[in-house]
């Protein structure tokens, strides 16, 4: 797992606070491949980040885990929040966008015979040529965030796939998965992840 910041870790789950770059899945040197070799037990991926996102990402360490948490998925029972950052100043102080989506190559685009996409935003930071906002998925489909802010003319910064003006030197994009509760064990966890330092010139207070 290397320098992976580890959050959360019982007999059951993992959640890790991913970096940016750093890819979840099918790839050669990916986090579920290093923690097989090193801990050579079973690891599944129940909530995805794109590679080139960070935050919180949380794996289930058996098939019984897997198959609960998964359906906890199916029953919107786990709650994700992300902080982005996208181009221009967002009138809305907050709001719900609704789209249609369907993944067409390596992108999600809106179309009439998509399937339903749903989030809710709130504005916490306005600046000169940018907006901070918290995320909150309703839904989960394919680079989802991503493609709606970018359908409403706000791409998230550095993301180029979705019409961003210009990459960030320091890489990825600026969206970040900073919260999640999730029923585990007969409470609730409430789990928190810090982003990268390398982006706290925008996400201010």
């Amino acid at each position: 797992m290397g320098d992976l910041q580890i959050i959360y870790e019982d007999q059951d789950i993992l959640v890790i606070n991913k970096p940016c770059g750093i890819a979840v899945q099918s790839t050669e040197d990916d986090i579920v491949k290093s923690y097989v070799q090193s801990h050579n037990i079973y690891l599944h991926p129940i909530t995805r980040l794109d590679q080139a996102v960070s935050g919180l990402t949380l794996f289930a360490k058996h098939s019984k885990a897997a198959a609960l948490l998964s359906g906890m998925i199916d029953d919107q029972k786990i709650s994700k929040y992300y902080i982005a950052i996208v181009e221009g100043k967002m009138d809305a102080e907050q709001g719900q966008l609704n789209h249609k989506l369907m993944k067409k190559g390596q992108k999600a685009v809106v179309s009439p015979d998509g399937k339903e996409a749903a989030l809710t935003f709130k504005k916490m930071t306005a600046l000169d040529r940018f907006t901070k906002l918290e995320i909150t998925l309703i839904t989960g489909r394919f680079h989802q965030i991503r493609a709606q802010l970018s359908a409403e003319g706000h791409p998230i910064k550095g993301d180029l796939k979705y019409g961003s003006r210009r990459s960030n030197k320091e890489g990825g994009i600026y969206l970040h998965c900073h919260k999640m509760m999730l029923p585990h064990n007969g409470t609730i966890l409430q789990l928190q992840a810090e982003p990268p330092k390398d982006k706290n010139l925008y996400f201010i207070q």
